[in-house]
């Protein structure tokens, strides 16, 4: 099976690493001059880049990006930055909004706005994503509500920040420098700088791919729900029974039975309130969280959408502690359906 993957590898190399196109040269050498301090010279080749018919979407979304980091790193524009930012997601596919959100929440964080950057990096996160995004979003998130003052919020995405730099081999944001990683961040992108060639064999090697990883899955699927008729709930409800006692008696429960009772006015709440519910919700659960963590890796998101509906809180109350709408949650609640085994999703969902 590794020599099979080893040799899909090596075919997509081969793949992706002939017919250069004019744009890429044209990108590789303003990418150069940046490097080399030419940032003037270097901006004006990326604008070309950035409006050229012949560009693919890739190059087009490459350049616009690299016109942000000059413009917030060299001549520190927040305004200008996240303006290509929002270009770059004008241009990009699905699959980099979570990238460019996150960046555009690290921009808010750097500037002082902990506010903006929040809103951004957790809608980064609500989206599929990859280790790149969580080490940009936790970061910013971290730094974001330390700046706030919520500090158990910050320790809590300083934890999970940690959990990606272990996890996924990524050295710590404060031990590298600038440039070292904005290249890290842009490898993601760059990869996909290249002619859009050979298709069908494109096709047949993912079709291939996707089939080992289905049955990968598949025998992992059967492989837990062969052990899961063992698993112990008896630790698992009891932290949850004690962290919902824990949770009723601080103040901000009795705010939440005010949420419920006006749930369909809520938008005349203040954000405020939210914070603060998602604070002590935190706080009541950390050691039911801890376990979730360990045991299914579990985003900020998920664990507070399984927080709240273990004490049976709405959908829409919970859109409105995190910022997030009704549908989200939903759809929250049924990837978690098949995230968690069935008998804690039975524990935390259905109790």
């Amino acid at each position: 099976m590794k020599n099979f993957l080893i040799l899909l590898c090596a075919m997509l190399i081969a793949l992706t690493s002939c017919n250069t196109s004019p744009v890429d040269k044209d990108y590789k050498e303003a990418r150069s001059l940046q490097k080399n301090g030419q940032y003037e010279v270097a901006f004006n080749q990326l604008a070309q880049i950035s409006i050229d018919t012949d560009a693919t979407w890739q190059q087009r979304c490459s350049a616009l990006f690299q016109m942000s980091q000059i413009e917030d790193a060299v001549n520190k524009d927040q305004v200008a930055a996240i303006k290509y930012i929002n270009k770059c997601i004008e241009v990009a596919a699905p699959n980099e909004y979570s990238f460019l959100y996150a960046y555009k929440g690290d921009y808010s964080m750097h500037y002082g706005v902990p506010d903006s950057a929040i809103y951004y990096c957790r809608k980064a996160l609500a989206m599929p994503h990859d280790n790149v995004v969580e080490y940009v979003a936790h970061y910013a998130l971290f730094n974001s509500y330390e700046q706030k003052g919520m500090a158990d919020s910050a320790l809590y995405h300083r934890q999970l920040f940690d959990e990606v730099c272990k996890n996924g081999k990524l050295e710590a944001y404060s031990s590298i420098a600038d440039d070292v990683f904005y290249e890290e961040l842009q490898s993601k992108i760059e990869s996909q700088n290249r002619s859009e060639i050979k298709y069908i064999l494109y096709f047949v090697i993912l079709a291939v791919v996707v089939s080992v990883l289905v049955i990968c899955f598949a025998v992992k699927r059967w492989r837990k729900k062969k052990n899961e008729t063992n698993e112990p709930l008896t630790d698992l409800t009891s932290i949850l029974h004690s962290a919902k006692q824990i949770f009723e008696q601080k103040e901000s429960y009795l705010m939440l039975n005010e949420l419920r009772l006006k749930e369909k006015d809520l938008y005349k709440s203040t954000f405020a309130n939210g914070d603060m519910l998602e604070k002590d919700i935190f706080q009541s659960f950390a050691e039911a969280n801890t376990v979730l963590i360990d045991k299914y890796g579990l985003s900020a998101d998920e664990l507070l959408c399984c927080d709240c509906s273990y004490m049976g809180i709405s959908n829409n109350v919970i859109a409105f502690v995190s910022h997030s709408s009704s549908a989200a949650i939903r759809k929250r609640k049924e990837r978690l359906r098949y995230k968690l085994s069935p008998s804690h999703y039975s524990v935390l969902f259905e109790s």
